[in-house]
């Protein structure tokens, strides 16, 4: 006999980190028309998954890593 389970199998949860990475003068270091500034090529997101992290790219998605510029 079947019985429904009263806790769901998983559960998807949605987040968002927002940061920001600027230099002495306040200059942000994330905005490609600052001179110095981190190329998106520069930047790796991680995921720290059963003791070890691992990169993110998906390369069938729009934002492949994952992150996007908010402007």
């Amino acid at each position: 006999m079947c019985q429904k389970s009263e806790q769901p199998e998983s559960v998807h949860i949605s987040t968002d980190v927002v940061f920001a990475v600027r230099d002495a003068d306040g200059n942000d270091l994330l905005d490609p028309d600052t001179p110095g500034s981190f190329d998106e090529d520069d930047i790796d997101v991680l995921y720290f998954e059963n003791g070890e992290y691992k990169p993110v790219y998906e390369s069938h998605l729009d934002y492949p890593r994952k992150f996007y510029d908010h402007k």
